[in-house]
């Protein structure tokens, strides 16, 4: 009978144990998206993507990935823009559902890392 020891999959053998630096969490106001796209990215104030620590050099425009501030199954894909009032993100229909969020609530969000 050979001898088998279990061992966790091979991409995670003798690999180093690597922290993740904690990223603020910045807190925002939930609007409606008007007119409502389903699909499109996230509105974000270019001064808030900034305290995200988000901006994306040389991106034109700079563009992130944000999750709640606790945490969430659900990812969304955010641009700076301009248009959209500092401290506010405009949702549409879909991304606040899959976030169980209501306009009109205060949320905080972070820049997601897997």
């Amino acid at each position: 009978m050979p001898h088998f020891r279990p061992t966790g999959p091979i991409s995670l053998q003798g690999a180093p144990a690597q922290e993740a630096a904690e990223l603020p969490a910045v807190p925002f106001k939930v609007l409606d998206k008007s007119p409502p796209k389903a699909g499109e990215p996230v509105g974000v104030h270019p001064a808030d993507l900034a305290a995200l620590h988000a901006c994306g050099a040389g991106q034109d425009p700079p563009t992130c990935f944000l999750q709640l501030g606790d945490g969430s199954d659900c990812v969304l894909a955010a641009r700076c823009d301009d248009s959209v009032r500092p401290g506010t993100l405009a949702l549409d229909e879909v991304q606040a559902f899959n976030l169980h969020i209501l306009p009109g609530d205060t949320q905080s969000f972070r820049v997601f890392t897997s």
